[in-house]
């Protein structure tokens, strides 16, 4: 009798399971995103980081980026169109040029009401500015 009741209440607790929604942050992302990649940055142009898109079913949707300097009151930030099929985002960042290394935080968000769902939203760079003699 009690195996029969510890059945019973097992399969309860497996329907109560089944039941619980799926929230977005269990399902996969429908834009998978590379870690971004640094290019060389000096102090007369600054440089690129590049965040490559290696899959996008979402279709198109804008991307709001904003990069900060950890050290610095530097700030990046822009409004990027991702389209299906697109390759790269790249971040033109020319007016960080102080010299040393510098701790950005790179954040993403996603257009609201696009069901858009991205690998990573936020990372961590390290990016290391040489001095340019023709800078002076």
């Amino acid at each position: 009798m009690k195996t029969a009741a510890y059945a019973v209440i097992a399969v309860a607790i497996l329907a109560a399971v089944c039941l619980v929604p799926v929230t977005d942050s269990d399902a996969a992302p429908n834009c998978e995103l590379g870690n971004p990649e640094v290019g060389s940055f000096d102090s007369m142009s600054g440089g690129k980081i590049t965040i490559p898109v290696k899959h996008n079913s979402a279709g198109e949707f804008t991307l709001k980026i904003l990069a900060t300097d950890s050290d610095s009151s530097y700030k990046y930030t822009d409004s990027v169109l991702v389209q299906r099929g697109s390759s790269d985002i790249v971040l033109d960042m020319s007016g960080l040029k102080s010299t040393g290394t510098h701790h950005i935080k790179i954040q993403l968000t996603p257009e609201e009401g696009k069901g858009v769902s991205l690998s990573w939203s936020t990372k961590d760079v390290v990016v290391k500015v040489s001095s340019n003699p023709l800078s002076n």
